[in-house]
C-alpha cells in the first residue's frame, strides 16, 4: 500500500472520530424546544382558549343595604321603565300597564311550568285567540314590542287578557316597601338606560330580559321560591345596564 493511500485512509478515520465527538441534541432538548415553539406561536390553542366571564357582583355589598323584595314587581318596573325609553310617546301610566303585563305573562308561565298554576283549556285558548285576532283587525289597536313580549294597545290602555289593564304606581310603592325605595330603583334603571342605550334601542329590545335575569334577586329554585323574596342591590342594577 503507498504511503498517499494510508494517508487519505487514515485522514478519513479522523474525520470519522471527530463527526462521533460532536455533541448530539437529546430528546429532552428536542422536546423542551418544542414546547418552547409552541409557547411562542400565537395560535396555540393555550392562547386562543377564551376567558371565563365573570359572575357580577353587587359593588360595595357591605355597605349597600339591600330591598327585600320578590321578582313580580322588579320585572314589573323594568318592564315600564324600558317601555319609556323606548317608546317616549306613551305616558308613564301606560308603561307601567305594560310592565304589569309583562309580569304577569311570566308569573303565569313560571307558574304553570311548575304545577303552581293549571294549564289553559286548548278549546278556550282557541277561543281567545280568535277574539284576539278580531281586535287586532281594529283600526282602534296596534301592536308593539317590549322587551320581546307583544303588547297590545287601545288608545292609551293595554289590553291584556281581552280588558284594559291599568298601571298603578301605589301597589309599587307597596310591594317596594315605601316611596323612597320605589324612586331610588326606579331612577337607578332609567339613568342607565338613558347613558348606556341611548342610539341602540333595537339592541335593548332583544336583550332587556336578559338584563333583568342578571339583576333580580335571587330566590330557591321551583316551587320554593314561588313569590318569596330575595335581595336586590341597586349597584348590581346599574352595573348590570351599564356594562352591556
Amino acid at each position: 500500500m503507498s504511503p498517499m493511500k494510508t494517508r487519505s485512509t487514515t485522514q478519513r478515520g479522523a474525520e470519522k472520530s471527530a463527526e462521533d465527538d460532536q455533541p448530539r441534541p437529546s430528546r429532552g432538548r428536542k422536546r423542551k424546544s418544542d414546547e418552547t415553539e409552541k409557547n411562542d406561536n400565537p395560535r396555540s390553542p393555550e392562547r386562543q382558549r377564551p376567558a371565563k366571564k365573570a359572575k357580577i357582583e353587587p359593588a360595595d355589598v357591605e355597605d349597600e343595604k339591600p330591598i327585600p323584595i320578590n321578582r313580580a314587581p322588579v320585572l314589573e318596573l323594568w318592564g315600564a321603565s324600558v317601555a319609556h325609553f323606548l317608546h317616549p310617546e306613551l305616558s308613564w301610566a301606560t308603561c307601567l300597564s305594560i310592565g304589569s303585563s309583562i309580569s304577569s305573562i311570566t308569573a303565569i308561565s313560571k307558574g304553570r311550568s311548575i304545577g303552581t298554576i293549571s294549564k289553559s283549556d286548548p278549546e278556550e285558548r282557541e277561543k281567545k285567540r280568535k277574539r284576539r285576532t278580531k281586535d287586532e283587525d281594529s283600526d282602534e289597536t296596534r301592536e308593539i314590542k317590549v322587551m320581546g313580549f307583544p303588547i297590545m294597545l287601545k288608545g292609551e290602555n293595554v289590553i291584556f287578557k281581552e280588558k284594559a289593564k291599568p298601571g298603578k304606581e301605589d301597589s309599587l310603592v307597596r310591594r317596594f316597601s315605601g316611596e323612597k325605595n320605589l324612586q331610588k330603583t326606579k331612577t337607578v334603571m332609567q339613568d342607565a338606560l338613558k347613558e348606556k342605550w341611548k342610539g341602540r334601542e333595537a339592541d335593548l329590545e332583544k336583550t332587556a330580559f336578559s338584563l333583568y335575569e342578571q339583576f333580580r334577586p335571587e330566590v330557591a329554585g321551583g316551587q320554593r321560591g314561588w313569590g318569596k323574596k330575595g335581595a336586590l342591590f341597586l349597584s348590581k342594577i346599574e352595573q348590570v345596564i351599564k356594562e352591556r
